[in-house]
């Protein structure tokens, strides 16, 4: 998980006990991780101080990553307007991004505990995973070559 060191308490109760979460806190620890066999990223927006899109490209050129799931969770502590939510989306649509989540609408429309619960769900099952609420990400991917 490359997140914010704030933002460890609701990385940990998303992903529960199911998996054997790594957590990174600088861009540099979240590339090393990548060589590690890791079954999917997750990452905050404000991940190293915004560096969210810079690790993004690096997941997606990396020889072992390329291919896993990557969520990135808009974090609970900032509501964005509908347009720069849309950008970030955007923005992590062409990086192929699995699922882009804001945590704010989403517990907004189902409640905390249920926001786990989809959260969760996703991480077992990423082909399926569809927020209540949240503009699915359409399924083209890019290749490296885009990110060049």
């Amino acid at each position: 998980m490359a997140i914010r060191p704030e933002d460890k308490a609701l990385a940990a109760a998303i992903i529960d006990n199911a998996y054997r979460a790594v957590y990174c806190h600088t861009y540099e620890q979240a590339q090393a991780c990548l060589d590690e066999g890791i079954y999917a990223v997750v990452c905050g927006v404000h991940f190293d101080n915004g560096k969210v899109f810079d690790y993004l490209r690096c997941v997606r050129t990396h020889p072992a990553a390329r291919n896993i799931p990557v969520f990135i969770l808009l974090g609970n502590s900032s509501r964005y307007s509908p347009s720069i939510v849309h950008g970030m989306r955007r923005a992590a649509e062409v990086l192929g991004v699995t699922a882009f989540t804001d945590l704010i609408r989403l517990t907004d429309k189902v409640g905390r505990e249920q926001a786990i619960a989809i959260l969760r769900q996703g991480l077992r099952d990423p082909g399926k995973f569809k927020p209540p609420g949240q503009e699915p990400l359409p399924a083209n991917r890019i290749d490296e070559h885009s990110l060049a």
